[in-house]
């Protein structure tokens, strides 16, 4: 993929979730908002337990006041950089305040030094300081700074061909198509849209070894913060069978239980990122990946087999 695929647009934030049944959404609907909720918590226990210096964070005008002393008593300190525009759903940049509109501070917590060191990142435009401060590893950050200022905001195809190239297995290749198997699911992205997630970055490969050690480190912290079941039930969900796919800037990704749609690439062709995994027993039946094939094909169906004794 290269910027010739690209068309020059962009879509506004949006995050939508589509359950293949309602029993579906009854189990793993709830699941997924305490995931959501617990890793953005985990995003401020890691600054606290010194597993990075900074976390990002977005606080309503009214909503600082309490924040702040909630940072407090963890020994933390908050800095607003900026007002950004509010918005629901998932977004690769910040919107910018539009007047009569909510809108929420974009700052970023940690220990004063941290803290001016970020600021003063920030000003320079410094993109790999940020990332070092954020707890983002080297191999993650050099990719960032490549493929971000490219406008490959969403760059799920590159970490795919990545991990390709550092020993990823292609079950299917295409010119736009990549099916692996020996990525790690700890590292995923793809279900980053709607909170699924067990690092804070877009690792630089779908086998990255540090994001790797990263993510067993989060894990580690959840589970003595009382966070054991939801980080048990984001790595059953990142382990499922999957496909990303992305098409005039929508990408949608299909899991055995749900699809998600949101935001992401202009792109003038449909690319699609297909990924070995676990579908549950109780996930529906169907003809396209990642869903299950009928048990039955048709030609084992009773009343085909009816007509061919009775023609034969």
């Amino acid at each position: 993929m290269t910027k010739a695929d690209l068309i020059p647009m962009h879509m506004p934030p949006f995050a939508r979730l589509q359950w293949a049944d309602p029993a579906y959404e009854a189990v793993w609907g709830p699941r997924i908002s305490r995931i959501s909720q617990g890793f953005h918590r985990l995003e401020v226990l890691s600054v606290a337990a010194g597993l990075r210096r900074v976390a990002t964070a977005h606080f309503r005008p009214e909503d600082l006041p309490r924040g702040v002393g909630e940072l407090a008593r963890m020994g933390l300190s908050y800095l607003p950089l900026r007002q950004v525009g509010a918005y629901t759903g998932f977004a690769h940049y910040h919107p910018p305040v539009e007047p009569g509109k909510p809108w929420t501070y974009y700052g970023v917590v940690g220990r004063p030094e941290a803290l001016s060191a970020f600021a003063e990142a920030t000003d320079r435009g410094d993109h790999n300081a940020l990332g070092e401060l954020l707890g983002y590893p080297a191999c993650c950050r050099a990719f960032f700074s490549e493929v971000w200022t490219a406008g490959f905001i969403d760059p799920v195809w590159h970490a795919a061909q990545n991990a390709l190239l550092e020993g990823a297995e292609a079950v299917e290749e295409a010119p736009r198509l990549l099916h692996l198997k020996g990525h790690y699911p700890e590292v995923l992205p793809v279900l980053r849209y709607i909170g699924v997630r067990l690092v804070p970055h877009i690792p630089h490969s779908l086998r990255c070894e540090a994001s790797r050690r990263m993510a067993q480190d989060w894990m580690a912290l959840a589970r003595e913060e009382g966070l054991g079941e939801e980080v048990d039930w984001a790595r059953e969900i990142l382990g499922w069978a999957m496909e990303w796919s992305v098409l005039h800037g929508i990408a949608e990704v299909r899991t055995p239980y749900f699809k998600v749609a949101t935001n992401s690439l202009p792109t003038k062709e449909k690319w699609v990122v297909r990924l070995e995994g676990h579908v549950p027993e109780d996930a529906p039946q169907g003809l396209t990946y990642p869903y299950r094939a009928p048990r039955k094909t048709l030609t084992a169906h009773p009343a085909f087999v009816q007509v061919e004794n009775w023609t034969s």
